[in-house]
């Protein structure tokens, strides 16, 4: 799992996800992903299969179980 932050301070990004967190985080500060995506809100979770092919997209927050059941061996 990747977390790509858009506009946002890598301070912001930390903030939301809590100190303990070991989750890999990819600043976007020139909006450049979430264009080429056509982000239009956060928070936006793009599900992408092996072969770069977009899956699903769902926009707005997940809990862990819905991120669980939406990828199949997350938990």
């Amino acid at each position: 799992m990747l977390i790509v932050a858009v506009w946002d301070t890598t301070e912001d990004a930390r903030a939301v996800l809590g100190a303990e967190s070991e989750l890999p985080v990819l600043m976007d500060s020139n909006d450049e992903i979430g264009a080429r995506y056509g982000l239009e809100g956060v928070p936006t979770a793009f599900f992408i299969d092996p072969q770069g092919r977009i899956g699903d997209v769902r926009m707005g927050g997940m809990t862990a179980t819905e991120m669980a059941a939406a990828v199949p061996g997350l938990d």
